[in-house]
């Protein structure tokens, strides 16, 4: 964002105006973390120590005194495997439901009872998601922080409503729609930025003034 004058009926005045696409601010890639739990996470913990367990088995002791410790893990890995699966969609749905919450906070009127924008969720969910992972590996060091991750929300309703006014001939609400998306969008790529600059520093300041090591050179979580 940036403070510029004002052009046509706002000529002379100073205003804040979101960056344009093309000088938006290299940001830090990283790895997207999924929409997860603690629950989550400790079920994919209790899966790979038990695929750690089935493979020392089957390499380990004669297969005689194996077959039961196998079947019994075998058990094991396909119940937890269930259970993540379960997590995951209860996760999704919940999304879901939030999303539209707060559609209907956000567009009363055109959410109530209109049927074109409810059969559209689905598409603007995707577009959510998409982006937002997106933004996270991009430029977002990995990480989407609530702000920028609910600008990326508004910017999805905002077009689907746009599409739903365009379709019915509503041009200059759709296009004005149309607008806040794209804008809503820049000032999440540029948030996002500033947030994983300032944990890229913090994480430096902490480790005595070197870069923050690669978690995929860390063993556990820690140092090795």
């Amino acid at each position: 964002m940036s403070e510029c004058n004002g052009h046509g009926k706002g000529a002379g005045k100073r205003r804040i105006e979101i960056t344009a696409i093309a000088k938006l601010p290299r940001g830090l890639p990283g790895v997207s973390q999924a929409v997860d739990s603690d629950k989550a996470r400790s079920l994919r913990t209790k899966l790979e120590a038990t695929r750690t367990a089935l493979a020392a088995a089957r390499n380990g002791a004669p297969a005689r005194m194996t077959r039961g410790l196998i079947a019994t893990l075998l058990g094991r890995l396909g119940g937890y495997q269930r259970a993540l699966r379960h997590e995951l969609a209860r996760l999704e749905a919940d999304e879901r439901r939030e999303l539209s919450a707060l559609a209907a906070e956000l567009l009363p009127g055109l959410v109530a009872s209109d049927a074109d924008f409810a059969a559209g969720m689905p598409r603007a969910l995707e577009f959510i998601g998409s982006e937002t992972e997106a933004l996270a590996e991009d430029v977002g060091g990995g990480e989407l922080p609530d702000g920028p991750r609910t600008m990326l929300v508004s910017a999805g309703l905002q077009t689907l409503a746009s599409r739903v006014l365009f379709a019915r001939g509503d041009f200059k609400t759709a296009s004005m729609l149309a607008n806040d998306a794209r804008q809503n969008i820049a000032a999440a790529h540029e948030y996002a930025v500033k947030r994983a600059q300032a944990r890229r520093a913090g994480d430096t300041a902490r480790n005595g003034g070197r870069p923050p090591i690669n978690p995929k050179f860390l063993v556990n979580g820690s140092k090795p």
